[in-house]
Formats: structure tokens, C-alpha cells, sequence
């Protein structure tokens, strides 16, 4: 609307008044066809999503992985070096390079020949390394202090499983999908009571976190 008063001025030349009302009638144009436009396909816009109630009496549980931020318990990572403090040490520094610091560390930093870092400078397969975490995660039992399955009380190391995943190893729930409910609410669902178990917590990739992730 700016250009309005050029139009009526007569001062300027006839061109310019032209020019100015054709600029302002052809921007007028343009708005109203695109006011149109959107509007004519706002009221005719195609249906993409339908959402319905259905009910029915059975209902498949989800698969729920739950994982502990601790990788591996302190008990377990330093059973064969309880009693040498230097050994406890190191590895504990040796975690912290791997997962807290940023630069990689020296590389005299550390005594590869000492015996208790000897089984380290070792190459593993993966067999080794399944072995190794299985062996040092939470076990079902330890997590789980009560379970309740469809309102009943459940044993926890036979409704969970470990598997091994990217968070370590961790207690999967409904893994083969054959776990129904047959009613809503907590009468048909699962309540868990979990001890994170955080005086065992070592260096790890989680060690900034405590207690659980699903």
C-alpha cells in the first residue's frame, strides 16, 4: 500500500502514477490468488490419517529391555587383584583412559609386562569378550528384587533373560513375544522393584550415570 500516494500524486509524471498502479493492482493480485488457493485447499484437504477404537480382549506385551549404566560390577572386574592396591590402580586409570579422557594416553604410560595387565596386552576373540562382560554384568537376581506379572508375583530369572546389547549385557522381558495380557491397567501389566546396585559401579562408558535405561 506503500505505492498508493505516487498513484495519486500529480506531481509525478503520468508513467510513473501508471507504473505504480499496475505494480499495486498486479501485488493485490497475486495476495488474493494465494489467499484463494490455501483456502480452497485448506477446506478440501485429503483425509491422510484415521485414528478408530478397537477393542479387544487380548493384547500382545511389548519386548522391554532394561539396562544398568554400569557395565560391569567392581567386584568382578577386580576379583583377581583384590588384595594389590598398585594393580586396582592402574586398571582403574587404564578405564579412565579408555572412557573419560579425551587425549589417548602416553605410550609408556603404563607396564604391559606387569603381571596383572599381561592377560590385557593379549588379543581376544569375541567369544573372550562375550565371556568377559556375561561374567561381570548384574545378574537377573541382583537387579530384581520382586516382579509382578498379570498381578501375580513372578520369579524374575524366568520371565528376564540376559541378552547382550549395545549397553552390555542386559534383562530383557518378552523376548520371544508370547507373553499376553488379557486386561488393562495393573492387573494386566508388570510391575519390577530393581536395585541399581551403585556401590558396585567401576569406570566404564556409563560412569557419569546411575541406574537404569530401557
Amino acid at each position: 500500500m506503500h505505492g498508493l500516494k505516487y498513484v495519486w500524486n500529480t506531481e509525478i509524471s503520468l508513467l510513473r502514477r501508471v507504473i505504480w498502479a499496475l505494480l499495486i493492482l498486479g501485488g493485490s493480485g497475486y495476495i488474493l490468488t494465494a489467499t484463494y488457493m490455501f483456502l480452497d485447499n485448506f477446506s478440501n484437504k485429503l483425509l491422510t490419517t484415521k485414528i478408530s477404537i478397537k477393542n479387544t480382549p487380548n493384547l500382545t506385551f511389548p519386548t522391554i529391555t532394561i539396562c544398568n549404566q554400569n557395565f560391569w560390577k567392581k567386584s568382578m572386574f577386580e576379583q583377581n587383584f583384590r588384595e594389590n592396591s598398585e594393580a586396582k590402580a592402574v586398571w582403574r586409570e587404564i578405564m579412565r583412559d579408555l572412557y573419560i579422557s579425551k587425549e589417548p594416553p602416553a605410550d609408556d604410560k603404563y607396564n604391559w609386562s606387569a603381571p596383572y595387565l599381561e592377560s590385557a596386552a593379549q588379543p581376544i576373540g569375541n567369544d573372550e569378550v562375550d565371556n568377559f562382560l556375561s561374567s561381570r554384568a548384574h545378574s537377573i537376581n541382583e537387579t530384581f528384587i520382586r516382579c509382578m506379572l498379570l498381578d501375580n508375583e513372578a520369579p524374575c530369572n524366568e520371565i528376564f533373560e540376559l541378552k547382550r546389547t549395545d549397553s552390555g549385557y542386559c534383562a530383557q522381558f518378552n523376548g520371544k513375544g508370547d507373553v499376553i495380557s488379557h486386561s488393562a491397567g495393573v492387573s494386566g501389566g508388570l510391575r519390577l522393584y530393581l536395585d541399581a546396585k551403585v556401590d558396585e559401579y567401576y569406570v566404564g562408558p556409563n560412569s557419569f550415570a546411575e541406574g537404569f535405561s530401557y
